[in-house]
């Protein structure tokens, strides 16, 4: 019976936080609600939060921001319950019977006590988070602070630092772990000073394991600094509102429709299978091709298109190797990607090109086979006359096209190889990047087997 009652009682606690931060909204001016998004959000691994977070970023308008959480807490609370529920007949004194959103209302010095005794409950994502906070925690007595958890997510820094520490193998985020439980439930019996110095020296290792080599107080940064946009997964298509649609539409006045046919046709190039389904699906249905739309009416997708793909560009296929831009996967922040080691580098990319439509890995290669010069790939102009170029056209649907071999897809096989090629040119010395794009253009050739006639243009182009 106890234990049906403690269960009931944590059940109605998370009910009544549902209330207290619904009833509560009407109040919360735009910080307040960045702040309660991420406090939702760290208490939910990276699988769930990705598809509730989707489109959300913090430069949302105030009212966008409150329409969103007011489905983002039920969400939230719901999926608490849920873990709650699956913990119901665990041991009540072990990490077994704890939730997400029970180690976030803990203090450090108790949960690494409890890590201590049970060091591989914790899977890896969610010692990761611990590890973060305890990064962040820069005073001894804070060690003891149950508000901890609920303090570092005003900084951006605590995000970086956990996105980076779960980018590294399970062994070194396990031996971290093994030395911050070794290590902190001592500092409570240390004088202070003693403990303050040894809980900076555990600091200063999990930032060095994270790629951050400068002091994380020099980091740290303002309170409630906005994380960039690229930290959040992307939406699906949205609708547009009407006063986005018609200043875009009101850009495109004067433009002819030949250069709304251009225009599309580039924009067009940037979408995905399914993106081009809902936005220029129904159009394709309607007309026998696209350019044979009315002009008002091609202004209209254009101008639509314009608006979906703000913050995307024609070269988004070269900054997946030098950012972390990536094509089909959430992007992760430039401070990340800076810091991850190669192969940490490659394993996003691996993710990326699995999550890649076909359409999508053939434009990829026939961007970088098109790109003569190395200036070219990061040239936006450059790169909108390749994608209007019929040769341009001809090699995607020979690329889209490319026979299996011992079973395997030709063109993802041929797709990882030359992502492997193009990160370790970005990682090269400058002077030399030139010949390694030469080899990888003639790699993608090489599969393809080029005609004379279709690649003429290809091979009498400079090669630097």
């Amino acid at each position: 019976m106890e234990t049906d009652q403690h269960w009931e009682t944590r059940l109605r606690q998370l009910e009544d936080r549902e209330q207290l931060f619904l009833q509560g909204l009407d109040d919360m001016d735009p910080d307040e609600m960045r702040w309660l998004v991420r406090f939702l959000m760290d208490a939910l691994t990276e699988e769930r939060w990705r598809p509730l977070l989707a489109g959300y970023h913090e430069h949302l308008p105030a009212e966008r921001m409150r329409q969103f959480l007011e489905r983002f807490i039920p969400e939230c609370i719901q999926l608490a319950a849920l873990d709650l529920q699956a913990r119901r007949d665990a041991d009540g004194e072990g990490l077994h019977s704890l939730t997400d959103t029970d180690l976030q209302g803990m203090s450090a010095l108790e949960k690494w006590q409890l890590i201590a005794k049970e060091p591989r409950v914790l899977d890896p994502e969610r010692t990761a988070r611990e590890l973060a906070r305890l990064a962040l925690c820069f005073q001894s007595d804070l060690l003891n602070d149950a508000m901890l958890p609920r303090a570092v997510i005003e900084f951006p820094l605590y995000f970086r630092m956990q996105e980076a520490l779960r980018q590294l193998p399970a062994t070194e985020i396990h031996r971290l772990a093994d030395h911050a439980a070794a290590s902190v439930p001592a500092l409570d019996r240390l004088p202070p000073a003693e403990a303050g110095e040894r809980l900076a020296g555990l600091r200063q290792e999990i930032a060095k394991a994270a790629g951050f080599t400068a002091p994380l107080q020099e980091l740290l940064g303002a309170s409630m600094d906005r994380l960039p946009g690229e930290f959040f997964p992307p939406g699906g298509p949205e609708e547009v509102s009407p006063d986005q649609l018609a200043e875009a539409a009101r850009q495109l006045e004067g433009h002819s429709p030949e250069e709304l046919r251009l225009n599309l046709q580039i924009l067009a190039d940037q979408l995905s299978l399914p993106e081009a389904q809902v936005l220029l699906g129904p159009h394709q249905s309607e007309y026998p091709s696209l350019s044979q739309m009315p002009t008002e009416v091609l202004r209209r997708v254009v101008a639509t298109l314009v608006v979906h793909l703000a913050g995307r560009g024609p070269c988004d296929f070269i900054q997946r190797y030098r950012r972390g831009k990536f094509l089909a996967v959430p992007p992760v922040t430039s401070e990340v990607w800076n810091l991850l080691p190669q192969e940490g580098r490659l394993g996003l990319l691996r993710q990326d090109n699995a999550a890649m439509d076909l359409a999508q890995i053939a434009r990829h290669l026939a961007r970088i086979l098109l790109s003569h010069e190395y200036q070219a790939l990061d040239d936006d102009k450059r790169q909108m006359a390749v994608v209007l170029s019929p040769l341009y056209q001809r090699l995607v649907q020979r690329l889209t096209q490319l026979d299996d071999q011992d079973g395997a897809p030709t063109l993802l096989a041929l797709n990882q190889t030359v992502t492997e090629q193009v990160l370790a040119m970005e990682q090269s010395p400058r002077e030399g990047r030139g010949e390694m794009l030469d080899r990888i253009r003639r790699s993608i050739g090489g599969a393809l087997g080029p005609s004379e006639e279709d690649f003429s243009g290809l091979r009498s182009a400079p090669d630097r």
